[in-house]
């Protein structure tokens, strides 16, 4: 017989209820304390269309440099690790490069031919002076000075934009010989945030070698339907979390979308700068949470464990004294994953039931309470 008296409380549960207004449920405090009634007052709660979102943690976009060279090579020593703190100019690596000692030759064959072209050209002023040739010729010697200079200067730029210092690129230029190592250089103040190569490691030209930045600087990104990317504003708060860590929630504010559909995963990308986390964040590390849009309310709300349905509409259980509890229908609004929105039934101040409801709803069917 006891076998058949679970089912049938259940079945029971399940059963459209008719409420008059006088139903009211009346516990002891023993009793309360014995199946865990525990209540709050209704409270005022922002509300605003809320959507789910998945994402990723990444770097804010314009404070990382990726430092590389046009010129292939071999590594020959790595001189930083990730999360060293560099100063500008300061030495990364030492790369040995074939082109780097073809560059500097170059450099001294081209000092050569524009002192060459230089002095033709003194010459031919000295010349023209004393009518010893035309000003034609003097023009023609004159372009080709000025074209040797500026074979010269690009040259010299290009071995200064590889990363030589100008004391390097005169050393080479008073005949101290041409090298084939370059040291590569931190173009401004930063942490190393990572190292793509290794000592010994062969590299191509734009091969990236060392990445530079604020490790600090990071936000989310996270992709959402472009029908709801309409809906989503500069400005509008996001609730996140790492996936799988519902205990640590941060908060952070849309940045301009990116008004652009992705063609293979057909979505908009959605910036957000991050403003808090109860912890350390790292790039690469996915996200789930919801974006709240600009329309945001205030109104009473409950807790969603307060909510119970009973018959065909959704109740509360309303403290009317030490020892009664009322059943309040109430018309729901907005959900934000942990409460309700009220739009009609109780007011703020009243007391409600928030633990201990499904054993309020099983007085109530059976239609008693118990004393203490």
């Amino acid at each position: 017989m006891k076998r058949l008296i679970a089912p049938l409380l259940w079945l029971l549960l399940l059963i459209p209820i008719p409420l008059e207004a006088n139903d009211t449920i009346r516990l002891g405090e023993a009793a309360q304390k014995r199946v865990g009634i525990q209540t709050e007052q209704v409270g005022v709660h922002s509300f605003a269309e809320r959507f789910r979102i998945v994402g990723e943690v990444v770097r804010t976009p314009g404070t990382t440099i990726t430092i590389e060279t046009s010129v292939k090579g071999r590594v020959e020593e790595v001189r930083v690790a990730p999360g060293a703190a560099v100063k500008a100019h300061q030495p990364l690596l030492v790369l040995r490069s074939h082109d780097i000692y073809c560059l500097a030759n170059d450099l001294l064959k081209l000092n050569v031919k524009r002192n060459y072209m230089e002095d033709r050209y003194r010459a031919g002023r000295e010349l023209y002076a004393l009518e010893g040739i035309s000003h034609l010729e003097l023009e023609m010697r004159r372009r080709e000075f000025f074209n040797a200079k500026l074979e010269f200067e690009q040259a010299r730029n290009r071995l200064l934009e590889l990363g030589y210092t100008p004391q390097e690129v005169d050393r080479i230029l008073r005949g101290k010989g041409a090298k084939d190592l370059l040291e590569v250089r931190s173009p401004a103040e930063g942490v190393v945030l990572q190292t793509p190569v290794q000592q010994h490691d062969w590299v191509k030209a734009f091969h990236p070698l060392v990445v530079i930045g604020d490790p600090d600087q990071l936000e989310l990104r996270f992709e959402i339907p472009p029908a709801e990317s309409l809906r989503i504003g500069t400005g509008d708060r996001v609730e996140f979390m790492p996936a799988g860590k519902t205990d640590r929630i941060g908060t952070a504010l849309v940045l301009t979308p990116i008004p652009e559909v992705d063609p293979e995963t057909r979505t908009v990308a959605v910036r957000a700068e991050i403003l808090s986390f109860p912890g350390p964040l790292l790039p690469g590390v996915f996200i789930e949470g919801t974006v709240a849009g600009a329309n945001e309310r205030s109104a009473p709300s409950v807790p969603e464990g307060a909510v119970i349905r009973i018959g065909d509409r959704d109740h509360v259980f309303v403290r009317k004294g030490p020892k009664a509890f009322e059943p309040r229908p109430v018309r729901l609004g907005r959900f934000d994953g942990e409460r309700y929105e009220v739009l009609e039934g109780v007011k703020v101040g009243e007391e409600i039931v928030t633990r201990g409801v499904f054993f309020l709803k099983s007085a109530l069917i059976k239609g008693k309470g118990e004393d203490d």
